[in-house]
């Protein structure tokens, strides 16, 4: 549906990132993600009318969600990125999917596959991000990848432990190295980044990870005293059912005294709702 749309309105639509990491991997696709060349926002009303959908957020990114009967996608503008400081949100402009690409974390998210007729079924894959899957390897596209946004390192930690990945050298060393970074992004993120981490199948893996790494302490200093976060978690598990991302955060901060509780709930920029729970 979404290619015959994109073509009546002479379109160009890829499928995008994890979607085709995980076809690739022969494993379920969690997120249907597709670029178009041009404005996303401008595709979203009519692609939701041709699947029975609705577009229920729109971004200063160009980007639409539209939820449908049978699940959800994101539809995106290609685009380009540049990071004025560390931590801050880009800088964008529309572009091509070549400028999509290359602004994406690591090189088995950086692959596209092209969905225009005549064309569909091409892989497009810049960064040699195939290669890496085959090696198992989790590799940055630059240098400064995670100076500019540290919440990639929780997403390396992710990737890593879910799909059994390896860092690759030097993306091991820019991590430890910029791990300290993460003070530089902001509490609603790192928030959402966690409970990213937190539903994955096998988050006290990621947690024990991100331990070691020093990154739970660069969030927060007092996040340092996590010894056993398979035992605690898979104890959670058994005693609430439909774990939410708060009840995680409450497990992090009961270990914390009232002055550090505090201080956790404005680093995280939590609500008053979820503050009262902590």
């Amino acid at each position: 549906q979404a290619v015959s749309v994109a073509s009546k309105y002479k379109v160009s639509l890829y499928l995008v990132g994890g979607a085709v990491r995980d076809l690739l991997l022969n494993i379920p696709i969690r997120d249907l993600d597709l670029v178009v060349e041009g404005e996303a926002n401008l595709l979203a009303d009519k692609l939701a009318k041709a699947i029975s959908g609705k577009v229920i957020s729109l971004s200063q990114f160009n980007t639409a969600k539209i939820v449908f009967p049978d699940g959800e996608i994101d539809l995106v503008s290609a685009r380009s990125e540049i990071y004025p400081d560390p931590g801050e949100l880009p800088v964008v402009k529309l572009g091509s999917i070549q400028d999509d690409l290359l602004r994406r974390d690591f090189t088995i998210n950086a692959m596209a596959i092209r969905l225009s007729p005549g064309q569909f079924g091409t892989l497009l894959d810049p960064c040699n991000g195939q290669q890496d899957l085959q090696m198992k390897l989790i590799r940055v596209l630059h240098d400064g990848s995670f100076r500019d946004d540290a919440t990639r390192i929780i997403r390396a930690v992710r990737y890593e432990q879910r799909l059994q990945l390896n860092l690759e050298d030097l993306t091991a060393k820019l991590l430890n190295r910029d791990v300290s970074m993460l003070c530089s992004i902001r509490g609603h993120r790192l928030r959402r980044a966690l409970e990213e981490t937190f539903m994955e199948e096998q988050p006290w893996l990621a947690l024990e990870r991100l331990t070691r790494l020093g990154a739970l302490n660069a969030i927060f200093l007092h996040l340092d005293g996590i010894t056993n976060p398979n035992t605690d978690l898979t104890a959670l598990r058994q005693s609430i059912h439909n774990l939410t991302g708060l009840h995680y955060l409450a497990w992090l901060g009961y270990r914390l005294n009232h002055g550090q509780d505090e201080q956790f709930i404005s680093r995280l920029n939590m609500s008053k709702a979820w503050a009262n729970v902590i």
